[in-house]
């Protein structure tokens, strides 16, 4: 090699030496003035994570309690809704009954009763012409009524009255039938839905004992979280200082390898 270009190249060695030194020594300096500041922010921040992990798990704690209780209420709920509707099912048979009533028994009674009416009218009527005939003969006449056998109403008008009375009554039953068919009607709807509230409640309960279950689990993950960050907050800065020390005997292994270099540059500079 030639004696001024190996000079040269000594020369730009030793400067590499230099320059790798003052590098080095920058980096050192700046390790050790920046670590206390690294570990203050790195405790601010560790800090803040801290305070956020214990409101969130407080805050699902407060969540978990809230659901238990309102899945509490909804149950009690949903069993007195179901109580409710069972009573009104229990009605159902009743209105039946009285339809069955209204429909069925009294009209059958009423159609007897006015048969026996009838009946009662065919005789009341031969009583009254022979009433009639009796008072009107001389002498007995006289004996039984002075002014003789002449009612207001005679007694089979007067029994067809009531019959006629009894007709009107087919009218009323019908009148109550139909509405107690109506009522029935109703309870059952409202029976139905009462019983589709309950349903309905229960898929919310079930529901919200789900979300419980998240929220649970969610408040285990954030308790752990936050227990490790209680472990390691004590040893971040012991932590911290271990790493600039790694960096720092790595950057006086750099600075020593540039001593290879600058021994070599010397070397070739002493060519002549």
């Amino acid at each position: 090699m030639n004696p001024k270009t190996k000079r040269i190249l000594g020369i730009l060695l030793i400067v590499a030496a230099i320059v790798g030194w003052l590098i080095c020594t920058t980096c050192l300096v700046s390790i050790w003035v920046f670590t206390p500041k690294v570990i203050q922010v790195a405790e601010s921040q560790v800090k803040v994570v801290k305070g956020a992990l214990e409101v969130t798990s407080s805050g699902l704690e407060i969540t978990g309690k809230s659901l238990s209780a309102v899945a509490g209420s909804l149950e009690t709920l949903q069993t007195t809704v179901q109580k409710t509707a069972g009573v009104i099912d229990s009605t159902t048979p009743f209105f039946d009954s009285l339809i069955t009533i209204s429909k069925d028994n009294l009209p059958q009674t009423v159609e007897g009763l006015k048969g026996s009416l009838a009946t009662a009218q065919q005789g009341a009527k031969v009583i009254d012409d022979a009433l009639r005939k009796v008072t009107n003969l001389p002498l007995i006449g006289d004996l039984l009524s002075s002014k003789g056998y002449d009612p207001t109403t005679p007694l089979d008008q007067g029994l067809s009255q009531v019959s006629d009375g009894i007709s009107k009554l087919d009218q009323t039953f019908q009148g109550i039938t139909d509405n107690l068919s109506s009522t029935r009607d109703n309870v059952t709807a409202v029976q139905e839905g009462i019983s589709a509230m309950a349903t309905n409640i229960g898929e919310i309960n079930s529901n919200i004992k789900e979300a419980e279950t998240v929220i649970s689990q969610y408040q285990s993950a954030a308790e752990s979280a936050l227990g490790f960050v209680n472990r390691w907050e004590n040893h971040l800065p012991q932590l911290i200082t271990i790493l600039a020390v790694v960096f720092s005997f790595f950057f006086i292994w750099i600075a020593l390898t540039q001593l290879g270099l600058f021994l070599q540059g010397m070397d070739y500079s002493k060519v002549s």
